[in-house]
């Protein structure tokens, strides 16, 4: 009978599925396997914590592409697997063999070590199970439609059996593997991440994204992070020697212990453009664990619509003094997407505003946007950037982000035009304070600068070129302008 417990109650969403499959793209060495290394304390692909040691990582900091790591039961070594198939081992880890260079139907997801430890199992997102040293081959979900997106796998204690579990939270046992129950179907937040199985092998417990926790069969609950999700998602679930407790791992480094489990501490702070990718426990020792951190990759979103908290406020705050127009709030609203896509826009990155690594490496260097005009006020319109810049002698005041005519023919009462936005200079002439239902469509608080092209407020204000000729603006932009005047008649327009 499955233990009740409280339900997470966290609706973040993370792109993580594109981050765990990325990897399988990176460029590796030609090498297979890497013996142990003589090294101490950390580097920056493991780090330890408590009495787990350091057994060594590749020469390359940081390797790509790794995405799991496997702890030998008495803590003497460990395996690192890429998302390509390579097996690297440490310490007293043998190395068996590996699935690089072979035909995967997937991204290899993660490494399992068989208890004696003489052996282990890769498998992949879709399914698929390999077998190496003393770890024998019990079945695989591979082919089943309801195995998609398979997270995690776990081996019986007699190393006879294993479960696999996909992220909807569908448990599929092989082997002396027993089935106690599932996930799939029941309300929880975030996806699920983890699978870890009791001593006697006769119930696991399962943990999400969010910090879930779930107990089925003869595990016993001992709290969740379900009611307080984590800032940064989390990772892995590991138990205890004893079974009594076990520990959450998030991708910012953080361990949380629950039951008999003793927290040891956390990994070194994780930079932003790094994550924890795995987390593992020795199953005998237990007097630490392992971090395994590997880079974001350059398209992983670090947060987006709808996210909130202090790397929110962080975001916006670098946005501000860089002249970029958002109020700093702690929430990513649409007036954060908007000065994101304008910074994007000017730094020619990806359009995606979001808070991408990409886009947060170039945020931490990036410096304030610099006008063409070098004297006196003038209101820019950078067509080919699709940005709006308020430049007083030189110096952009603020930066918005605008979208203009998309330069092909439309057709208006059986005649062909062309949405094309002047350049050139001009002034602003005339304004209206109020909605104007124009030919075309609705104008919030137009102000016009050439003909009847003018920035104006709208629903609309997509990264790319999108209108009949005018310069849109979101609402609460177009409202900002005017409360503080920086549009007034007579301003001298350079649209270029």
């Amino acid at each position: 009978m499955r233990t009740p417990q409280p339900r997470p109650t966290c609706s973040r969403r993370r792109a993580v599925f594109a981050a765990l499959a990325c990897g399988a793209a990176s460029v590796l060495p030609v090498v297979d396997s890497f013996p142990a290394q003589a090294a101490a304390g950390h580097d920056d692909t493991v780090y330890t914590r408590g009495g787990a040691d350091f057994f060594g990582s590749p020469a390359t900091d940081p390797f790509p592409g790794l995405v799991a790591i496997a702890g030998l039961p008495r803590g003497d070594g460990y395996w690192m697997v890429s998302a390509d198939g390579r097996v690297l081992h440490y310490g007293e880890a043998r190395w068996y063999g590996s699935m690089y260079r072979k035909r995967l139907r997937s991204p290899i997801a993660g490494i399992v070590a068989t208890p004696t430890g003489r052996g282990y199992w890769l498998f992949t997102h879709s399914g698929s199970v390999y077998h190496f040293g003393d770890a024998t081959f019990r079945g695989s979900a591979a082919g089943d439609p309801g195995a998609s997106a398979i997270m995690a796998m776990a081996s019986t204690p007699s190393g006879n059996g294993y479960w696999l579990l996909n992220a909807d939270g569908r448990v599929f046992n092989y082997g002396d593997a027993g089935w106690y129950g599932t996930i799939r179907g029941e309300q929880h937040s975030g996806f699920v991440i983890g699978i870890a199985p009791t001593i006697s092998g006769r119930g696991y417990w399962l943990a999400t994204t969010s910090g879930g926790v779930f107990s089925y069969g003869d595990a016993d609950f001992h709290g969740s992070l379900g009611a307080s999700p984590p800032a940064r998602i989390i990772v892995g679930i590991a138990r205890t020697p004893t079974g009594g407790g076990y520990w959450l791992a998030t991708e910012g480094g953080r361990a949380v212990a629950f039951g008999d489990a003793e927290w040891k501490g956390d990994a070194r702070p994780i930079a932003i453009d790094r994550r924890v990718v795995d987390f593992a426990v020795p199953t005998m020792g237990g007097q630490g664990y392992w971090f395994l951190v590997q880079p974001q990759p350059p398209n992983f979103t670090l947060v987006g619509p709808g996210s909130s908290g202090p790397l929110v406020v962080k975001l916006q705050q670098r946005l501000l003094a860089l002249g970029y127009w958002v109020t700093v709030d702690g929430d990513y609203g649409p007036i954060t997407e908007q000065a994101v896509f304008a910074f994007q826009k000017y730094e020619g990155l990806p359009r995606t505003g979001t808070m991408t690594v990409a886009t947060n490496r170039r945020l931490s260097e990036a410096r304030r946007p610099v006008p063409r005009s070098t004297s006196g006020d003038v209101i820019e319109l950078d067509v080919a950037r699709q940005v709006i810049l308020i430049a007083r002698d030189g110096r952009a005041r603020w930066v918005f982000n605008t979208s203009t005519g998309t330069e092909g023919s439309y057709v208006f009462e059986g005649q062909t035009y062309i949405a094309h936005t002047p350049r050139g200079h001009f002034s602003i002439y005339r304004q209206i304070d109020g909605l104007r239902i124009g030919r075309l469509g609705s104008l919030w608080r137009p102000k016009y600068w050439s003909g009847g092209v003018a920035f104006h407020g709208s629903r609309s204000i997509p990264p790319y070129p999108a209108s009949h000729g005018c310069s849109r603006l979101s609402y609460p932009a177009i409202d900002f302008v005017w409360a503080n005047n920086l549009m007034p008649l007579g301003a001298h327009v350079w649209s270029y």
